[in-house]
């Protein structure tokens, strides 16, 4: 079976296979002689093509030595000669039997060919020989990579518990004043710091529904508890997806549900969809677009009630090398429509919105993931804020970094530290906030 059935498939394996060559290439047993270089430069340096062709010729001459079988194995299952290069890995197999570098690439063919626990196996004694760091964590990618493969044809249920602790230097969003002509504020409307406590919990289920499409569906409800109780919030949500994959492109429907309470009561209610897709370009890159929409409605302040509508663009970008950089941006608008039609209502919440949202995500181990985002959005409103004769333009920035370590595979710390700033033509409207937080979360696996 040479030909591919899923593209994803074979844009992992190429992913892996440079560097399970940079990797292993040391460490296997088998030294080059002199009518091997060539084959053997070739496939180090990931001219396949040239790589396989030569070794197809060399096949009369050399066909049974380890040392050939090695290189040429490896040459045929990246040309797409998989079962070839099988069969010239299991010969180097029979000798070698304990050489992890045969087991990584028979186990990436098996994975090609989708005999999903044969890989798993391969992969699965590479770890327990205690590999390398580098060894370890490709095998592992390979490893996640057949469980969500496998996840695809059969229903899968999680869940997860959460506790955290954090400091909220504005817990309003308020400004750092209380005068601003014509405006005038009571203290408890301007800046406020506090502690606070937080808890979740959250869950999903997927059920397949054939090899192409998938539904699934996700709650989760927190509660952010604060020393001085006066902003203690609630939030509940629930989202229904379902997932249509053809070839590179993944389409996905979605409808959605918040609920956020503040001191008990209901402050806002969203609900609403949208349509996302994702594009894979090749092993490491991705085009992601959308289009969202949500109702917004403000229980005890019904002229904030409003319709939301947002498009989007991004990409994604994986490098490999060291920490396995991941890049990525998205580019979006959105215009948000008053419920009523009176002058105070356009003022406070029609807009026209603006926004850039990129970050960078780092592997710096198998347990330890770091992150920076930063954001940028421009809301331009559609009338006068009342008494002003301009109406109100804001920019609001977001910087977030933050990081999380597994400890093992169901328990994990997050630490995140988010400085934000609104800056605004309207004194009343500016402020700065930073919030710090460090998460305890365990994984029901």
């Amino acid at each position: 079976m040479n030909k591919i059935k899923y593209p994803f498939a074979t844009s992992l394996a190429h992913l892996f296979s440079g560097i399970l060559l940079f990797i292993l290439t040391g460490q296997s047993g088998y030294t080059a002689t002199p009518s091997l270089d060539q084959l053997i430069e070739m496939v180090k340096s990931q001219q396949d093509k040239e790589a396989f062709q030569i070794a197809s010729s060399l096949r009369s001459e050399y066909e049974g030595d380890p040392r050939f079988d090695f290189w040429y194995g490896v040459a045929a299952i990246n040309t797409g000669n998989i079962s070839e290069g099988i069969f010239a890995l299991e010969r180097v197999q029979q000798q070698y039997p304990q050489d992890d570098a045969v087991r990584m690439h028979l186990g990436r063919a098996y994975y090609l060919l989708e005999e999903d626990e044969r890989a798993r196996r391969e992969f699965e004694q590479v770890l327990q020989h205690g590999p390398s760091e580098s060894v370890q964590q490709t095998a592992e990618r390979f490893l996640d990579a057949i469980n969500n493969r496998q996840g695809r044809y059969r229903r899968d249920t999680q869940a997860w518990l959460q506790a955290g602790l954090g400091y909220d230097s504005n817990i309003s969003s308020g400004p750092s004043g209380t005068t601003y002509p014509p405006w005038s504020l009571p203290l408890s409307g301007t800046e406020q710091s506090d502690m606070f406590g937080s808890l979740g919990i959250g869950g999903s289920y997927s059920q397949p529904l054939n090899p192409t499409a998938q539904f699934s569906i996700e709650g989760q409800l927190e509660n952010r508890s604060y020393e001085d109780g006066d902003f203690d919030n609630t939030e509940a949500a629930l989202r229904a997806d379902l997932e249509l994959r053809r070839d590179t492109q993944t389409w996905g429907l979605f409808l959605k549900g918040q609920n956020l309470y503040v001191d008990g009561d209901r402050n806002r209610r969203v609900s609403g969809g949208g349509l996302e897709w994702r594009n894979d370009l090749g092993s490491a890159t991705e085009l992601n677009a959308f289009l969202h929409y949500s109702d917004l409605e403000y229980p005890d302040q019904a002229v904030r009630n409003s319709d939301l509508t947002s498009i989007g663009l991004g990409f994604r970008q994986d490098y490999s090398g060291a920490w396995s950089p991941r890049l990525f941006a998205t580019l979006y608008y959105g215009k948000q429509d008053a419920d009523a039609a009176t002058t105070t209502a356009k003022a406070l919440t029609e807009r026209k919105i603006k926004g850039l949202r990129g970050g960078v995500q780092l592997g710096i181990s198998s347990d330890l993931n770091l992150y920076g985002v930063l954001s940028a959005e421009n809301s331009r409103y559609g009338a006068d804020y009342p008494l002003s004769s301009v109406p109100r333009d804001d920019t609001y920035y977001s910087l977030q970094l933050g990081g999380s370590w597994y400890l093992d595979k169901n328990w994990s710390l997050k630490a995140e530290l988010r400085p934000t700033w609104n800056d605004s033509n309207l004194g009343i409207m500016e402020f700065d906030r930073t919030e710090a937080s460090m998460h305890l979360r365990y994984d029901f696996r």
